[in-house]
């Protein structure tokens, strides 16, 4: 929002409010209870935000693939804090880069068909962009959905994320909050600390970026500052792998208030020492089996074998069991459309499995087929 005033009130818009926002668009509300308080307080709002918040672009270079270098990540840090060996500051590679950017600047161009279908997909979300916004202020529409089941392209998606999830909202307005967390917990142990520590080389050990110092303490980093953050969830197993891919496609910070969303917002009471929300929502899946697949639900209950394998797809929206580039499309649509997603992929994965598994004899057997 760059302007609020009151406009001319009349029988069809009485006391309206006029918006206008950065990317020249024009809103008028009417009917509006308290005008002049309203106005007043968004005023004062305006007011208080720094110009220098927003620089001279469009308010997405916050969130943006180049970084959040925008947003002062807290007041004490400076060039002399890097001389005092502070452990998180602008300076550091993954406090301007998601690592798939790092991980791609030291390799040659990709001129193949997937650089190319990479390429229509950005093309086609500019278009979208222009049509109907970007940012905060972006109209969803039926197109909206109809790009992300395509996949979101690689440069948008940390952006695109942070937008669907509202982390972008919490970030911008706790400016050097996750560098004050780092600095907070270096050095700390804990039973969290110990627990990350020993997962953190089996998180994603395939992806280059993180067979390196870089990518494992960018890892150790957002995790520790969670776990200090929010001390009732700590750290759980699963959080490890969600949190990697996030770093992949964002900054540090950035994946710092993804993990914030996922954990207390999009899926509340899942990474706690009982998983107590993964095991409500493991009920509604076998309720979900039985008024669909009613059938492989009544053989399943006798091999005793839903839950035991579904967890592990919740809990890692299916990053940690189908292949990598699959996975990231599913965590797309659940950015958008929230936990939904997971249960009609789950769904459609016992479906698609019907038969092999209807022909299982024991559990194993049935692990066996989906593990494929």
């Amino acid at each position: 929002v760059t302007v609020v005033e009151k406009a001319d009130s009349s029988s069809v818009l009485p006391c309206p409010v006029s918006i206008s926002t950065k990317n020249k668009m024009n809103f008028l509300f009417a009917n509006l209870k308290d005008r002049d308080f309203l106005v007043q307080r968004i005023s004062d709002f305006l007011q208080r935000t720094p110009d220098s918040l927003w620089g001279d672009t469009n308010p997405l270079s916050l969130i943006g693939s180049s970084g959040s270098h925008n947003v002062p990540l807290s007041s004490s840090t400076g060039s002399d804090s890097v001389q005092k060996g502070r452990h998180y500051h602008p300076g550091l590679p993954t406090a301007r880069q998601s690592l798939l950017q790092l991980y791609h600047r030291d390799g040659p161009e990709d001129l193949g068909p997937k650089a190319m279908k990479e390429r229509m997909k950005e093309e086609a979300w500019n278009i979208h962009f222009s049509e109907f916004g970007r940012g905060v202020c972006m109209y969803r529409t039926s197109r909206t959905r109809e790009l992300i089941l395509n996949g979101i392209p690689e440069s948008l998606r940390g952006e695109l994320w942070l937008l669907f999830s509202g982390a972008q909202n919490e970030m911008a307005s706790h400016p050097g909050y996750y560098g004050d967390l780092v600095e907070q917990t270096m050095g700390l142990c804990s039973l969290a600390t110990e627990e990350i520590e020993r997962d953190l080389h089996r998180s994603m050990p395939e992806h280059r970026a993180f067979q390196n110092e870089m990518g494992i303490a960018a890892l150790r980093r957002v995790l520790t500052a969670y776990a200090h953050r929010n001390p009732n969830i700590g750290y759980c197993q699963a959080m490890n792998i969600v949190t990697s891919v996030l770093l992949l496609y964002g900054t540090e910070e950035e994946a710092f208030w993804l993990l914030v969303a996922l954990c207390e917002r999009m899926l509340p009471d899942y990474y706690n020492t009982r998983v107590v929300g993964a095991l409500v929502d493991q009920g509604v899946f076998e309720d979900l089996t039985r008024a669909f697949l009613p059938q492989l639900y009544e053989h399943m209950q006798e091999l005793g074998v839903i839950t035991t394998i579904s967890l592990s797809w919740f809990l890692t929206l299916f990053l940690s069991v189908m292949p990598f580039d699959s996975a990231v499309l599913l965590v797309d649509c659940f950015f958008y459309e929230g936990i939904k997603v997971i249960f009609q992929v789950a769904l459609a994965v016992l479906h698609d499995n019907m038969d092999a598994l209807l022909a299982c004899s024991d559990e194993g057997e049935a692990m066996t087929i989906l593990g494929r």
